[in-house]
Order: C-alpha cells, then structure tokens, then sequence
C-alpha cells in the first residue's frame, strides 16, 4: 500500500487548501485524517478488515 500524506491526498482530491480538507474531512468522517489513518492501520495490524470508507467514498 502506498502512503500518502493528507497534503497529497487532498491536493489528489482537488482540494487546494489543505485546512479546508482537514475540515471537510472530518465533517464528512467524524474524525481528523491523522486520527482516521491511525486508527485505520491499527486494524490493519490487528488483521481486522478494511475500512469502511476510502477515497471512492467521496463526493
């Protein structure tokens, strides 16, 4: 798996204002990227499934 940083996956979104991202982000998820990518690798190590949301989610 390729990791990003939330400035190139909000400048791959279209988003030219990071803080804007960070916003929208967590509106649309109920939590900061970085608690989302923390949490989603911590069930990647446990060898739980895949997240429930991913980019294909978005709007």
């Amino acid at each position: 798996m390729i990791q990003r940083s939330s400035v190139q996956i909000a400048f791959a979104l279209g988003f030219t204002d990071t803080a804007y991202f960070s916003r929208f982000f967590r509106k649309h998820t109920g939590e900061a990227p970085g608690v989302w990518r923390r949490r989603v690798a911590a069930r990647a190590r446990a060898g739980r499934s895949r997240p429930t949301r991913n980019s294909a989610d978005w709007p």
